[in-house]
């Protein structure tokens, strides 16, 4: 079970002294001046109470309307609704729970998500309800109850798509990061583009090994169209929490909203004072996610009969590490098979056959370890193979053999 479903009732009533506006942040967005004021500030509070928000819960979190001149001024551009007209909204900062003021885009300006009173029209068509400042990257919205849940109270972590949503969870006990997106807590600024990820650094510094991380998304993405997608996402999550120790569960609201998605704010103010218990239900009992994405194709591979994405980033991973003198990769994988350069060509080695392990043929072999292993000294480790997925193994150092292969002796140094 969850550790944040755990906290005492004096660490309950800490989170709600963390959520007190002198606690949270100093930093304030300028009132509207605007002639609609008073239609903006209606909006303003319908909106937010849908989703389980008092007006005032937001206003502490420096939430406030923004006319169609502030739009202009926050995300850099301005949107224009279908008829070409400006928009107004409201603004979300997202406030660094560590420093109290505004996660800043790469230019300085503060990071916000704007809600928009209607859907702006994009460049391609579409359209959008909330926005972003224009070449801005991405954060997560990090209520201040949740750092100090996980900071303080050793709470795991728990995610879900939407400010709102974490807002309305956090207030109802369950402290919760808000992401923009699917790859909402993914760093757009690093990584190398062939899906090797990082933690957006807001995120990671709540890394705690052998933590236990939950991802709730909304009823959608059980979709048939969206699933795969959604899955997907989550599946690269989990493997970059691997690297961390950190295991990674799915939640899949179900649907309790007639005609609609359910997100998590739908499905707090549906079960009302049950909500906890309910959603406590749904995490217990959600898969952890398998971070080897052996079922996920890439469509540039894949789905043309080749190794599935991530076997391709273990196989390429693991024959990155064996090459001769002259750089050669020694070892090269395609079409699930492995081929072994010898003599100037690649040839294939046999799959389904025995493979022994030792000093004088294959082995293994610690690269850079971070101390010097004597007799008697285990090991762990995993073994990741295509089919079998990982495999828990303990290595034991013992007494070597006399009867040495040669030309290994500096595998011993």
């Amino acid at each position: 079970m969850n550790r944040e479903m755990l906290l005492s009732e004096n660490e309950r009533a800490a989170l709600a002294g963390a959520a007190d506006p002198e606690q949270i942040t100093s930093y304030k967005i300028a009132r509207s001046d605007s002639k609609s004021n008073v239609e903006l500030q209606e909006f303003f509070e319908k909106d937010l109470q849908q989703s389980g928000i008092d007006p005032s819960d937001a206003i502490a979190r420096a939430i406030a309307p923004v006319d169609a001149a502030q739009c202009i001024k926050l995300l850099g551009f301005s949107p224009r609704d279908q008829a070409n007209r400006p928009i107004e909204g409201y603004a979300i900062p997202f406030i660094d729970p560590v420093t109290k003021q505004p996660m800043t885009c790469p230019d300085g300006r503060p990071f916000v998500r704007i809600k928009l009173v209607a859907p702006a029209k994009m460049n391609d068509g579409k359209l959008a309800k909330y926005l972003s400042p224009n070449k801005a990257g991405q954060h997560a919205y990090i209520p201040a109850e949740v750092h100090h849940a996980v900071q303080s109270c050793s709470a795991d972590v728990i995610l879900t798509e939407g400010e709102k949503k974490a807002i309305c969870a956090t207030l109802r006990g369950m402290p919760t990061i808000g992401l923009v997106g699917m790859w909402g807590w993914r760093d757009t600024s690093a990584g190398d583009g062939r899906g090797n990820d990082q933690l957006l650094p807001e995120l990671a510094r709540y890394v705690r090994s052998g933590a236990m991380w939950t991802l709730i998304f909304d009823s959608d993405a059980a979709d048939s169209t969206k699933e795969r997608d959604f899955k997907y996402a989550a599946a690269r999550l989990a493997k970059v929490l691997a690297a961390y120790q950190v295991s990674l569960r799915l939640v899949i609201l179900p649907p309790v909203v007639p005609n609609g998605k359910t997100g998590l704010d739908d499905y707090a103010m549906y079960h009302g004072p049950q909500f906890l218990q309910e959603i406590r239900t749904l995490i217990d009992m959600a898969p952890t996610v398998s971070c080897d994405l052996r079922s996920l194709t890439s469509v540039a591979n894949g789905s043309k009969g080749g190794r599935p994405a991530v076997v391709k980033d273990i196989a390429d991973a693991c024959a990155a590490l064996f090459r001769d003198v002259n750089g050669v990769l020694l070892l090269r994988h395609y079409r699930n098979t492995w081929f072994h350069y010898e003599n100037g060509h690649y040839g294939a080695l046999p799959a389904g056959e025995m493979v022994w392990l030792g000093s004088d043929g294959t082995h293994a072999m610690f690269i850079g370890p971070d101390k010097r292993y004597v007799v008697g000294d285990e090991l762990p480790a995993v073994l990741v193979f295509e089919k079998a997925g990982r495999v828990d193994v303990t290595f034991r150092v013992e007494e070597r053999s006399t009867d040495r292969a040669p030309g290994h002796g500096e595998h011993a140094q």
